[in-house]
């Protein structure tokens, strides 16, 4: 995915590394490393951070198309909780994380 906007930076979970792993690879935020121990994923020029906290609603801005988004998703066995269009020629594709966090996934037709 080309991931270009999040509606917020910070993301409650219980699992750091795995809500890293996560977001890096599920929705290919890009990673950056400052040391071999300092890890971290940036979006919009900022860092996400990730801290303890119950589950949340976020959206996820892509540059890539529908058939784009359903297909990586399924490629990392990310089942979609729901589909539906929007305005504007777009597409919003909703899923649950493993943290339980909602995230709706908007794309393009």
């Amino acid at each position: 995915m080309k991931p270009k906007k999040i509606s917020t930076h910070v993301i409650p979970v219980s699992n750091p590394a795995r809500a890293f792993r996560f977001f890096h690879e599920v929705f290919d935020v890009p990673a950056f490393e400052e040391t071999n121990t300092n890890k971290y994923l940036v979006l919009e020029q900022e860092r996400l951070a990730f801290i303890p906290g119950e589950p949340t609603e976020l959206e996820l801005t892509v540059k890539d198309h529908f058939e784009t988004v359903q297909n990586h998703l399924a490629s990392y066995y990310v089942t979609i909780l729901s589909i539906e269009e929007a305005r504007l020629n777009k597409m919003i594709v909703t899923i649950e994380d493993f943290e339980k966090n909602k995230i709706r996934i908007i794309c393009n037709k």
